[in-house]
């Protein structure tokens, strides 16, 4: 009888995986080729976006950014360390 912590049991367990395709069945691709989407698609989006939490015609923010970009800026001390890691 092993004494694992309830972490160790964890990330002991087997991963669930996407079986491989069965020999000669040819891989799925996308949907549509990944691009840039245009102006236009991305006012439908939001439109849809705003249908569905139910604000229609909310306005757009003038530019979206990711908030990645901003996480590499944030700058934290030995104190914000041991604060978020208790």
């Amino acid at each position: 009888m092993s004494s694992l912590t309830p972490y160790e049991r964890l990330m002991a367990e087997r991963i669930p995986t996407r079986p491989p395709p069965p020999p000669g069945r040819k891989p799925e691709l996308p949907a549509r080729p990944i691009e840039p989407w245009t102006p236009e698609e991305q006012d439908e989006h939001w439109a849809e976006l705003c249908e569905g939490v139910g604000t229609p015609g909310a306005q757009r923010p003038p530019r979206l950014r990711l908030v990645a970009e901003e996480a590499d800026e944030i700058e934290t001390t030995d104190d914000d360390h041991e604060r978020h890691s208790a």
